[in-house]
């Protein structure tokens, strides 16, 4: 087995998470307890638990990946993370809380009545969920299949059955407690990550790692240059490597096939030889490519790496409203007991952001500067999306070897399962909740609603598994932040619209979110297929541009000329009491 230690820690953490959910069985046995805790969970563990259920991996691997590989640009993804929910706290977190019950569907049909509505809320739950799910149990195959050797099919199965073991025995309270260790557990890793970097290669001091970066060369951009791309070959020439490229297993000698294996193992034993050099020599490559490239683009400089104007605006559309409409994230708001405790709840998971992401920028430019060659090499190799996912894992080895990438993995597999299932819980409960009792079975008992919440757990897991095996090999981690998108383009429209406007109809509602969803799903696999633009319409990295301004015109207009309004006066009063 590879890393025992590092899988110790990692089954010691899976199993404590089950405990926890085990533990919480009591907490089933109604659709209020099922759905939303019974309303009952402090505004501490709530605004923990919020934190954990946010930082997905994405957060934890991908975001402090992307600085190392281009610098402080990669910034701006933390930065959307954290400001959006500035808006959720200021404009929704109360209101949410007045006017809601279980589901996003609750808050529009409260507004404007009408069961289309709650089939439609339900329908871009699911959509969102599974959008958002697959990348979890993708990335866990992945990552586990890197760190510790596990098998990927192996990984995805048994992450996806634990997960819905955990909603299923547990419920809410037990997703709401083992999301709050889990954010504990994610927090706790980043800054132990961040304390001895800076303690073993930067003199204690972290401040040392923003005053070198700004002196060090990007990778991204130092991959790009020729004397760079040119010392990299010659360290796949080494004996070591030139013995590992002729031992790769054997195709004829002559044949193409042999030569990409012998390239993909010397490149391998070249890999292990960067990450391993010490940080001094590392230190000295990093200042003899600066003085070979001195207007070369540093890890501070702003802009660098910035995409162009218009796909930059839709990022940060997406990610400020995208939050907005994230179901698995607005259903915390329901398992407070008033406004005030939402509001209260809301400011413990901005200040646990505001920690987790400074920690991350000192962890991602401190990856670039103590593993620099070696980035440098997966860059010039191709592998970016390697380079991204293993940086924070390679940094804990280097440090301190398998007892740290046991916390460093079992910090990512936190981060995968708390998102996880908090996704999964928001959408059976949007199932169970909006579709059986709201539509189908309107007079069914509340011990037939909770059964079928759990059936639905079932056969969502089952799902996310098998699209999580299916699509093994493809580049779903975009997914995550077309999720955004979708919900800036969807929910987030609707949901705004109907706390804060009088004049929004059931009809407006309607057209808004299905042709927000319409245009953002377009765009959002026209880009997941590489599909440069629709009818001469450019295909942006987000496509909330897109989606949130025809979603709120669509709304605006539509009700204009409509007026099914509901008791507005009645659902004002309630959403916006103090």
């Amino acid at each position: 087995m590879d890393n025992p230690i590092a899988f110790g820690i990692v089954v010691l953490s899976i199993v404590l998470s089950f405990v926890i959910s085990y533990m919480a069985r009591h907490a089933t046995a109604t659709t209020e307890d099922f759905y939303v805790a019974g309303g009952k969970v402090s505004w501490r563990l709530n605004g923990v638990a919020m934190f954990g259920d946010y930082c997905s991996a994405a957060s934890f691997l991908g975001v402090a990946g992307a600085i190392a590989l281009a610098g402080v640009d990669s910034w701006w993804i933390a930065l959307g993370f954290f400001g959006a929910w500035i808006t959720v706290l200021l404009v929704m977190a109360g209101p949410l809380k007045n006017a809601g019950k279980y589901t996003v569907g609750d808050i529009l049909v409260a507004r404007v009545g009408g069961r289309g509505v709650k089939l439609l809320a339900m329908s871009i739950t699911i959509v969102l969920g599974v959008l958002y799910l697959v990348p979890q149990l993708v990335g866990a195959g992945h990552l586990f299949q890197l760190l510790l050797g596990w098998d990927y099919t192996i990984t995805v199965l048994v992450s996806g059955i634990f997960m819905g073991l955990m909603v299923v025995v547990g419920g809410m309270l037990g997703t709401t407690w083992n999301q709050a260790v889990q954010g504990v557990m994610l927090l706790t890793a980043m800054i132990i990550l961040m304390i001895a970097a800076s303690v073993m290669y930067f003199g204690g001091n972290p401040f040392n790692i923003i005053s070198q970066a700004g002196e060090t060369v990007a990778p991204t951009a130092a991959a790009r240059i020729d004397s760079v791309k040119a010392q990299w070959e010659q360290r796949k020439l080494t004996p070591e490597a030139l013995a590992a490229a002729e031992a790769a297993p054997g195709t004829p000698a002559d044949s193409e096939a042999a030569a990409q294996a012998a390239d993909a193992a010397a490149t391998r034993v070249a890999l292990e030889a960067a990450r391993a050099e010490p940080h001094e020599a590392v230190f000295a490559q990093s200042a003899e490519i600066r003085a070979a490239a001195p207007d070369a683009p540093s890890g501070m400089t702003a802009g660098a790496a910035t995409p162009d104007m218009w796909s930059q605006i839709s990022l940060v559309l997406g990610l400020l409203l995208g939050v907005a409409g994230l179901p698995h994230i607005l259903i915390r708001f329901y398992t407070v007991k008033d406004a005030r405790a939402a509001q209260k709840g809301a400011v413990i998971t901005i200040w646990g952001l505001a920690i987790f992401y400074l920690a991350v920028i000192f962890v991602g430019l401190a990856i670039m500067m103590v593993l620099y060659p070696a980035l440098i090499g997966y860059l010039v190799e191709g592998q970016r999306g390697m380079a991204t996912n293993m940086a924070v894992p390679l940094l804990s080895i280097k440090i301190a070897g398998e007892p740290l990438l046991g916390v460093v993995a079992a910090g990512a597999m936190a981060a995968m399962l708390s998102t996880a299932v908090g996704l999964l819980i928001s959408m059976t409960t949007s199932l169970s909740h909006d579709a059986y009792a709201g539509v189908f079975r309107p007079n069914s008992s509340d011990k037939e609603r909770v059964a079928f919440a759990k059936i639905g757990a079932v056969v969502l897991t089952v799902i996310a598994i098998l699209a999580s095996l299916w699509l093994k090999d493809q580049n779903v981690a975009i997914l995550v932040a077309m999720c955004f998108g979708i919900a800036a383009s969807t929910f987030a429209p609707a949901i705004l619209l109907s706390l804060w406007w009088r004049g929004l109809t059931k009809e407006g509602i309607i057209a808004g979110m299905v042709i927000g969803l319409v245009v953002s799903l377009t765009f959002t696999f026209a880009r997941f297929l590489e599909v440069p633009d629709i009818f001469g319409i450019r295909v942006l990295g987000n496509p909330a541009l897109y989606g949130v301004p025809v979603a709120f015109l669509s709304m605006y207009l539509i009700s204009l000329f409509t007026s099914t309004r509901g008791n507005v006066d009645e659902f004002m009063a309630v959403a916006h009491r103090d």
